[in-house]
């Protein structure tokens, strides 16, 4: 979906860990979940920024940074696990970054049990820019309710580890009270590391 050497390593690692991962599926771990989830992810993504004035919808180009997710959760059963989750996009030029980062309350179902899930969650977000011009530094933030979709697998490694790939979409409103209206939409491609404790 991104045309960066970044994105394509990370879905080329996504795609090793489904193929080295399926061999080992006969002899894998039975997705048992009851109590305590750990997890984070490692990834990249894409960010764009929607504004909104007039009646006209303006879309920014696609930026893309790396992506960090940790989540905390309790697993009700194999099928249901509801969390909090912090994901945080950045991206760095020559004179600055930027940075977006969303705080969600997440349901995650497992519809059959096993490994494969579908995720959903609202929660809220911020926006940080800062950037350098000669000797002045400039640093702004922004934020508002966030909403974030998400689907991906997960394999059984051992009895408490599950090793998996995600994509995710969020959306963050900034909190403007007058025309025009900003927000920001990004996707992340993560692979994910779980612990069922």
């Amino acid at each position: 979906m991104y045309g960066t050497r970044g994105q394509y390593i990370v879905l080329i690692i996504i795609a090793a860990v489904a193929a080295l991962a399926t061999p080992a599926l006969g002899k894998s771990f039975p997705h048992h979940r009851q109590g305590l989830q750990l997890g984070f992810g490692l990834g990249g993504g894409g960010f764009q920024v929607v504004r909104q004035h007039a009646g006209t919808t303006t879309h920014s180009p696609t930026e893309q940074g790396g992506v960090v997710a940790l989540r905390i959760g309790y697993a009700f059963d194999s099928r249901f696990v509801l969390g909090l989750e912090s994901a945080s996009l950045s991206r760095q030029y020559a004179d600055g970054s930027v940075t977006i980062s969303t705080f969600v309350l997440n349901l995650t179902w497992h519809p059959a049990g096993g490994g494969f899930f579908v995720r959903g969650g609202l929660g809220t977000g911020a926006a940080q820019l800062a950037a350098s011009l000669g000797p002045i530094a400039l640093s702004a933030t922004d934020g508002g309710p966030a909403v974030a979709l998400g689907l991906g697998y997960e394999w059984r490694l051992t009895r408490t580890f599950a090793l998996g790939g995600a994509i995710d979409l969020r959306g963050l409103d900034l909190d403007d009270t007058a025309e025009p209206d900003w927000r920001l939409h990004n996707s992340s491609y993560t692979l994910q590391f779980n612990w069922y404790l």
